[in-house]
């Protein structure tokens, strides 16, 4: 085959490339996938700004919307969706935050019971232990979450499918109250998602802690059934936690 042939073959292979990239994005899944996305976030906005809260979409870094509101008791709160497509191993979040409820330290967490109950093993938690140590003489912020999880303990809340698949970890017992009947439920029903880590479970997470009461469930373009779920929740842990505290 001569060399004109082979170039030939080459241009016309990398044109064919371009030519099937220009219509996949134009006209074929790229275009469905925009579109669908774009419908989306038309009836993201509307249902959120239905409820009277405030919503806005950023175009630029890896935050894509933030939504603003009050709790039924006054509390100001804010959520916002990271897609962290920044980082080389992204693991987009929702994240919703109680800033007026900082407190300096922190007071309680919940997280999944198996991956708490691995970080209790005697083996991993003298390794956890030791990294956090050396961790926690260069930051103050590892200082204070190493030593909250040194002193915290399990604390008996919820049902038996509760106690199965979440915990509630707290320095004081006063804090078993905090989960009633809403809250569990809230928690262990959440709408279907796409997990962004290995189980769903793991995906949640909240904390009273020094920048406030937080709500993080790791997931990939949440609906907005599971936006307004996560709101639902991170509502009921401020009003209750603000009381309790």
């Amino acid at each position: 085959m001569s060399p004109l042939i082979i170039v030939a073959i080459v241009v016309a292979g990398f044109v064919g490339v371009i030519g099937y990239g220009y219509w996949w994005y134009n006209f074929g899944d790229g275009k469905s996938q925009r579109d669908a996305e774009a419908k989306q976030a038309c009836e993201r906005k509307s249902r959120l700004l239905a409820r009277g809260w405030y919503y806005e979409e950023v175009g630029e870094g890896d935050i894509r919307y933030r939504v603003r509101g009050r709790t039924e008791e006054g509390v100001e709160w804010v959520l916002h969706y990271d897609t962290d497509h920044s980082s080389s191993s992204s693991t987009p979040e929702l994240l919703f935050r109680v800033a007026s409820l900082a407190t300096g330290h922190y007071v309680w967490h919940i997280d999944d019971r198996p991956s708490f109950e691995l970080v209790q093993g005697k083996v991993m938690k003298a390794v956890i232990s030791g990294l956090a140590s050396l961790a926690s003489k260069l930051s103050d912020t590892l200082r204070i979450k190493n030593e909250f999880y040194a002193a915290a303990k399990a604390l008996p809340v919820g049902g038996t499918t509760f106690s199965k698949r979440f915990v509630l970890v707290a320095t004081d017992a006063r804090w078993s109250s905090l989960v009633d009947f809403e809250t569990e439920r809230l928690i262990l029903n959440l709408p279907p998602f796409k997990p962004g880590m290995s189980r769903a479970d793991n995906c949640l997470s909240a904390g009273l802690d020094p920048q406030g009461l937080m709500v993080k469930l790791y997931v990939d373009a949440p609906s907005t059934a599971v936006i307004e779920h996560i709101i639902r929740l991170g509502q009921l842990l401020a009003d209750r936690s603000s009381r309790l505290g």
